[in-house]
C-alpha cells in the first residue's frame, strides 16, 4: 500500500456478508516498543458489500496516517446473525513512501 493513495481492498468471505455487522481494522505495531496502534477502522456502513465480497476503499487521508517504516496488519471481525463473533486471520502488508503528501 502506498501512502497518499486510494487503494481498494477486496475480501472474500465463505458466506454472505450482506446482513452482517463487521469491522475491517488496519493496525501497525512498533517493533521496538510492541505498541499496537489502530490506524483505520471501517464498518459495514463504509464498505461496499456484494454477496460474500467486502470492498474497502481507503482515502488519501487514511493512507497518509500509516507510517512507512512499519508493516500494516489487516483483520475483519464479523458478528453473525446468531450473535457469534469471528475474526479472520491477520493479513500483513507493507507501506510504501510517497514523495508528495498533498491530498489531491
Amino acid at each position: 500500500m502506498t501512502r497518499g493513495t486510494t487503494p481498494q481492498h477486496t475480501f472474500e468471505l465463505p458466506f454472505s456478508a450482506e446482513s452482517l455487522e463487521f469491522t475491517v481494522t488496519y493496525a501497525q505495531i512498533n517493533p521496538v516498543t510492541q505498541i499496537k496502534t489502530i490506524v483505520v477502522k471501517k464498518t459495514q456502513n463504509e464498505c461496499e458489500i456484494a454477496d460474500n465480497l467486502i470492498k474497502v476503499r481507503l482515502s488519501q487521508e487514511d493512507t497518509l496516517k500509516f507510517e512507512d517504516k512499519y508493516a500494516v496488519q489487516i483483520q475483519i471481525k464479523v458478528k453473525e446473525q446468531d450473535g457469534d463473533v469471528i475474526a479472520s486471520n491477520i493479513i500483513t502488508t507493507t507501506v510504501q513512501k510517497v514523495l508528495d503528501e498533498e491530498v489531491l
